[in-house]
């Protein structure tokens, strides 16, 4: 905790091609640095932004539990 504020570590690994719509990962989601789209729902985003969703995600599940 910094300052009041809980930090929750989140491995980056496969953020970035890991679908945020439907979960499906695959290298080949990932077609360019800017780019992402995913190959089973469809779903295109900017990669940054479909990490960053990503990342949220998995931060909500392994909230720490506050006493």
């Amino acid at each position: 905790m910094w300052k009041g504020v809980p930090v929750v570590l989140i491995d980056p690994r496969n953020t970035s091609c890991t679908c945020s719509v439907c979960g499906h990962c695959e290298k080949n989601n990932r077609k360019s640095q800017e780019y992402f789209s995913c190959l089973i729902c469809k779903h295109t985003e900017h990669a940054d932004i479909n990490a960053a969703r990503n990342i949220r995600f998995k931060a909500a599940i392994n909230r720490p539990i506050a006493v």
